[in-house]
């Protein structure tokens, strides 16, 4: 720990997060008197059979800050965006997290107004082409102005892997007021991205888009009881949730119904897929682009056998009559995934390759639910669950801002994650959980062991976030993948004997940018 907390003081934020997320002032003055009358006749009170510990968070809570304000730079490509900075107006949000979400977020908000005097803000920029260009433009503006208006940026992972190699973004474990083990901060998430030992930007539970975007498994559970197949809630418990298990299943399901000849998207299949489970499964079943050296600088660690077995089973699987890939279909519909969705909504399909939010999109009376993406084998410790380098945004402090509001800022950002974390009773992450379960028709404490098991171990590709081969053959490791699909490439060796040299170019300038930092 990097300070040393008064207790007094931890306990009675956490005592004010306890009043401010409680069910109500009068029962809360109701409990209290009834504890008062009690502890009046001291032989009726019975000792504790335990010693109760209370979590003292690891935060700032001192009043050095009181009347400022911290304002979150966020962008995306929609014209309108879901906060998790400020509360959100009556009918911009319902679409994504609930009525118990923006309230916490509200309540959140007031409780550090309250302890710490801080105002909370939010400047949102809508960038259609979502990273680079005019979303860099605009970022690099407030860091060249020195601008000490804007405390965080919350930009797409690409963006934040090309500030932080351009030395635009603090070192995260550099504050006083900062830490990045703090449960509500995603760990394996900062192990993925920790360059040369030096943590540039991270996400938690400060942002439910860390959660809506990651990668599921949903399965029509109506169906597989109908298929007489075990539950994949009780295959992923055990450990057992596997690639060939989702190939073994598939295959029990695959019917062509109609015309054309051969299965599509009309017909009943096994697996609902697009491009970027190509991604997501790859990474749920250990393979890695990058992976850090024991001195902590990137090195390629894409080719070995485990990875030539996989993409082989994987990319036999994708080739079947009942895997159906929805970006095939752009010839027949701009919008070939909500065909995907009718077609498990009306029982067609068992499985696909979706995310949280997709749940929140399903309307039908059959039974589902949600697994983890599967492991590559049961040997396989954790179920990995891939946050898309697109789709989401990432937290950062700029150095528009000297040290001292860096060291504000970085404060802050801390306490809005605790404030956010998912034990605080109440919290903004909390009622995320709420809102994800209750899309489900599946029992609650089923549902919510599958979502702890795909939020436990949430991280990203490096690999992509630098876009490895882009710059010395111009194919990336992602397009790569896409391409074995495609059929640009005959195979992963051949295309990767072709590639590898480029790939280690890229490699080296990634390490050599990263150790200028250190200059």
């Amino acid at each position: 720990m990097k300070k040393t907390l008064a207790l007094i003081l931890a306990l009675v934020l956490f005592a004010s997060l306890l009043v401010a997320c409680g069910s109500g002032g009068e029962e809360s003055k109701e409990e209290s008197s009834q504890v008062s009358a009690v502890s009046e006749d001291e032989s009726e009170v019975e000792e504790p059979s335990e010693e109760v510990s209370v979590y003292v968070p690891d935060i700032y809570s001192g009043n050095d800050y009181e009347g400022e304000t911290f304002t979150v730079w966020t962008t995306y490509s929609t014209a309108t965006n879901t906060s998790s900075i400020i509360p959100n107006e009556v009918g911009t949000y319902e679409e994504n997290i609930s009525e118990g979400c923006n309230i916490a977020i509200k309540q959140r908000n007031n409780m550090i107004f309250d302890t710490l005097g801080v105002t909370i803000d939010e400047i949102y920029y809508q960038s259609p082409t979502r990273y680079g260009t005019d979303t860099l433009s605009k970022i690099r503006n407030y860091i060249s102005a020195s601008d000490p208006s804007i405390s965080a940026f919350a930009c797409c992972l690409y963006d934040c892997g090309t500030l932080a190699l351009e030395g635009s973004l603090y070192d995260l474990n550099s504050f006083e007021y900062f830490e990045p083990k703090n449960p509500w901060w995603q760990q394996y998430f900062n192990e993925s991205v920790t360059l040369g030992g030096k943590l540039y930007f991270t996400i938690g539970d400060i942002d439910y888009n860390s959660y809506s975007r990651i990668p599921c498994v949903v399965y029509n559970d109506t169906l597989i009881k109908k298929l007489n197949l075990e539950s994949p809630v009780k295959l992923a418990r055990e450990g057992k949730w596997t690639i060939d298990k989702v190939i073994e299943y598939s295959k029990t399901f695959c019917e062509d119904t109609n015309d054309p000849e051969g299965v599509d998207l009309f017909d009943r299949f096994g697996w609902g897929g697009n491009h970027d489970d190509f991604y997501s499964m790859t990474y749920a079943a250990g393979i890695r682009i990058l992976q850090n050296d024991k001195n902590g600088y990137p090195e390629l660690s894409l080719y070995n056998e485990d990875t030539i077995n996989y993409l082989n089973k994987y990319m036999e699987f994708a080739h079947e009559d009942t895997y159906v890939c929805v970006n095939d279909y752009f010839n027949i519909s701009s919008n070939p995934g909500g065909l995907l969705y009718d077609a498990f909504q009306e029982g067609r399909c068992l499985m696909f390759g979706g995310s949280l939010r997709a749940c929140t999109l399903l309307e039908m009376e059959d039974i589902f639910g949600i697994a983890p993406m599967p492991k590559a084998d049961e040997h396989q410790e954790y179920y990995y669950s891939l946050l898309n380098t697109w789709t989401a945004n990432a937290y950062g402090i700029g150095t528009n801002l000297d040290q001292a509001h860096a060291e504000f800022a970085a404060a802050i950002l801390d306490v809005m994650g605790y404030y956010s974390w998912r034990e605080n009773s109440g919290s903004f992450i909390q009622n995320y959980y709420d809102m994800a379960l209750k899309g489900q028709k599946l029992q609650t404490e089923e549902a919510e062991e599958m979502l702890d098991l795909i939020f436990s171990v949430r991280g990203c590709e490096p690999g992509s976030i630098f876009q490895i081969g882009k710059y010395s053959v111009f194919t990336t490791v992602n397009e790569l993948y896409v391409g074995l699909y495609t059929g640009r490439f005959d195979g992963f060796t051949s295309a990767y004997d072709r590639f590898s040299n480029g790939f280690e170019n890229d490699v080296q300038h990634l390490v050599n940018k990263i150790k200028s930092l250190e200059e």
